[in-house]
């Protein structure tokens, strides 16, 4: 491999023969300093000098020489506790769990040194350049030194600026001490982050080869082995001896004391915080049965503080040992049987506490790992045990017919008896590897559905909790929509809570990694389209965003009509109109965002844009025209939504304003759509453009002999009656004309029943008619 490696790094002899000798240039020679003038000597010493203490007191490597000093002994004593992990799992059947544990453990000490070094090498890249313009300034003024002695210079002159040397060089030994440390560190954090690069790699070669390797038998069969034999006794006790467990988890808390102290800190808060605000939840619970349900969640305020503090495990403890996550998995189980059985969940809580059991058997389990006979007898046992559970729970689930979430359970539980059946098979025949990863997955699936139903519960509960209390509670969308608040927030808390749970399971199951993987090539993959090649990251952002903008457009025209106009005295229709103006605007910000995601240069967007404009206004005229009329209609509002318009010999009211058309429900109930270019150019009456009367025409014709006056007052007192009729403007009866054989008047009503006028106005004629029969000497014609 070396020999073809230098055969292809050397040149044939035939090609060197053929190639001329490139001609060597000569370096450019340094510029020699300009020396300082003896005149400014005196004033250009005191600037030297102060630049001199200026870059010394600068201290630019001085961070990360402390942070280094700091962090290096604690990275070594983490190696150290890795090797000794490493050196007594690696090499046997180890379970995949305790192989990926290990790996995540040396991969972020990996990162911890690449920092560190890193960080080191900023500092002598600084402490690099000080050096130079320390070396221009020692060069300047060794000039000036020559200069002066060549000028036969007075002695105090030459005193000063040999000074000016001397402090130079005080700083130049300063740079080379710390230059010399940070270089020691550096090799030191190097040398760790190269074993920590190794390790790596090499768990990573162990976990794809066991991976590899689950279907392949890797240990003899378990009744071929003896939990108890005296070897399996001396590998358990010199284990226990060396696996140094116990002493990661020591030195972890002794280091990171004070993480444990803001968790702490943090679990009190949030009781706090369900203490103060359970007397106001069982107050407004009495009227409120959901909220009385979600009450439970603050009668048991520890616990459920406690339970919602696992969200910030992974915040306060990074890098914690593979002890600490077993030991977490236990005492985590403690809150989650109080919650459950206290809940009031009666026929979920034996589900629940059998599942967090054998969680929790499972986790402890894990601590054999290093005597893997009586670990393979422990794994067939729980197996066996959790086989016996799984059968009384689908026993119970087809006693109890009525269970909620039975189709669930049961489906569970059937996949649950599967995975076990096949452990425990594969565990006594020789699958040791198999076996572990379809148990504890298995189980560690269950135990975090569990615990995500329960957060997504006491998350819900909260915010129910908190739309009840002010400030929320003020809100008017809080007030009409609390229930619609709720159901979308708890839609969300779910997707979010199970997409969690799935990825946490792919990560158990150990194809977390490889799904990542691909998901990542597929994710900058590079799509042809036309003279593009947008990547699938640009396309889904564009979707994306188009999506959210759509969103956004909704939910702030749900803050526009719940909490901004109720509170404005705004005309009327001038609200749908800022509503569709900023429908408009935040759809054209959200286009032009999802265009910048896909790559598209908006310049040459914007000059095609210009180009098509011609086209599209020629071809497209009459939409372009309907739209601009619609804005002018926004905006000048000669017709608003709720307004009663007649076109075109239709009347009917106003319900929607689009971008290219209107829509009207005329009074016989049909909806017309109307073109927007339509209301701006042709003849439109508006009968409620400045306000929301309307005029009815009554004609009344009587006999030629008929007491005029007195059918007149009939005719006033029928409409002062009617209920529609407004009393201002008054209504009126005038006098039409008189012929040769009748009379004929005309009464005049306002009404602001706009939408049943026609209603309204046969109503009158119906009334009119009726009292002018019953006066005798007014009766009609």
């Amino acid at each position: 491999m070396l020999s073809l490696l230098f055969a292809g790094l050397t040149p044939a002899p035939a090609a060197l023969a053929q190639t001329p000798p490139a001609k060597e240039t000569a370096p450019a020679k340094p510029e020699a300093p300009t020396p300082v003038a003896l005149a400014e000597v005196a004033v250009q010493s005191e600037a030297a000098i102060a630049q001199v203490r200026r870059l010394q007191n600068r201290d630019s490597s001085g961070d990360a020489l402390d942070n280094a000093s700091e962090a290096l002994p604690e990275l070594q004593r983490d190696v150290t506790t890795r090797n000794l992990e490493m050196g007594q799992l690696y090499g046997r059947n180890t379970p995949l769990d305790a192989l990926r544990s290990l790996g995540t453990e040396w991969r972020d000490l990996q990162t911890r040194a690449t920092g560190i070094t890193r960080d080191l090498g900023r500092a002598l890249s600084r402490l690099d350049r000080d050096d130079a313009d320390l070396g221009k300034l020692k060069a300047t003024w060794q000039a000036t030194r020559d200069a002066a002695a060549s000028a036969n210079a007075p002695a105090q002159l030459v005193d000063r600026i040999n000074g000016v040397l001397s402090e130079i060089g005080k700083a130049e030994q300063d740079l080379q001490r710390r230059r010399s440390r940070l270089l020691a560190l550096q090799s030191q954090a190097a040398d760790i982050g190269a074993r920590a690069a190794q390790s790596t790699a090499t768990l990573t070669e162990a976990e794809e080869r066991a991976t590899a390797r689950l279907f392949y038998r890797d240990s003899a069969p378990l009744w071929t082995t003896d939990p108890m034999s005296p070897q399996a006794r001396r590998l358990a006790g010199e284990n226990a001896g060396s696996y140094g467990e116990a002493g990661a988890l020591s030195r972890y808390v002794s280091e990171y004391g004070r993480n444990f102290a803001l968790h702490a800190a943090l679990v009190v808060a949030f009781t706090g915080l369900l203490m103060a605000m359970r007397s106001r939840v069982r107050r407004l619970g009495k009227d409120d049965a959901i909220l009385q349900h979600s009450a439970r969640v603050f009668d048991m305020p520890v616990v459920s503080a406690l339970l919602i503090s696992l969200l910030f495990l992974a915040l306060y403890y990074p890098r914690a040992p593979r002890s600490f996550w077993i030991v977490a998995g236990v005492l985590s189980a403690v809150p989650t049987l109080v919650f459950v059985k206290r809940a009031g969940w009666r026929d979920w809580t034996p589900v629940m506490g059998t599942v967090t059991g054998f969680y929790v058997l499972d986790r402890l389990r894990s601590l054999l790992a290093p005597a893997p006979s009586l670990w393979r007898w422990a794994l067939a046992l729980e197996c066996l045990l959790f086989l016996l559970a799984l059968s009384w729970m689908l026993r119970r689930f087809h006693r109890e017919a009525q269970l909620p979430g039975l189709r669930l359970l049961r489906s569970a539980a059937w996949v649950g008896v599967a995975a076990f059946l096949l452990a425990l098979v594969g565990d006594i025949v020789g699958y040791a590897r198999l076996a572990d990863m379809l148990a504890t997955t298995a189980l560690f699936s269950a135990y975090a559905g569990i615990l995500a139903h329960l957060l997504t519960g006491i998350g819900v509960a909260l915010l129910h909790a908190l739309l009840c209390m002010p400030p929320l509670s003020l809100l008017g969308m809080a007030k009409r929509h609390a229930p619609l608040l709720l159901r979308r927030a708890e839609r969300a808390l779910r997707a979010v809570a199970f997409l969690t749970w799935l990825w946490l399971t792919l990560r158990a199951l150990g194809v977390g990694s490889a799904l990542l993987n691909v998901g990542t090539e597929w994710w900058d993959a590079k799509l042809p389209i036309g003279s593009m090649h947008p990547a699938v990251s640009d396309l889904v952002s564009f979707a994306l965003t188009l999506w959210i903008t759509f969103l956004l457009s909704r939910f702030v025209r749900f803050v526009l009509d719940e909490e901004i106009f109720p509170n404005l005295r705004l005309e009327r229709g001038l609200p749908y109109a800022i509503k569709r103006v900023v429908h408009y605007a935040i759809l054209l910000t959200g286009i032009v965002i999802a265009l910048g995601a896909i790559g598209v240069d908006m310049t040459k967007f914007t000059i095609l844009a210009g180009a098509f404009s011609v086209g599209i206004g020629f071809g497209l005229q009459n939409i372009v025209n309907n739209f601009i009329s619609g804005l002018i209609v926004l905006f000048e509002r000669p017709i608003k939504v709720g307004d009663t318009i007649e076109v075109d010999g239709q009347t009917g009211r106003v319900e929607r304003i689009g971008i290219r058309a209107s829509v009207m429900r005329s009074t016989a109930g049909s909806e017309v759509i109307i073109p927007n270019g339509k209301l701006i150019s042709d003849k439109v009456i508006n009968w409620t453009l400045s306000n929301g009367h309307r005029q009815i025409s009554v004609p009344v014709i009587l006999k030629p002999d008929a007491d005029a006056v007195r059918a007149r007052e009939i005719v006033m007192e029928v409409a002062r009656r009617h209920k529609e009729v407004l009393e201002s403007p008054a209504p009126e009866v005038l006098f039409v004309r008189r012929a040769i054989d009748q009379i004929e008047f005309e009464l005049r009503a306002w009404t602001d029943a706009l939408d049943s006028w026609m209603e309204v106005r046969s109503d009158l004629t119906t009334e009119i008619d009726t009292a002018l029969r019953q006066a005798n000497s007014a009766a009609p014609k």
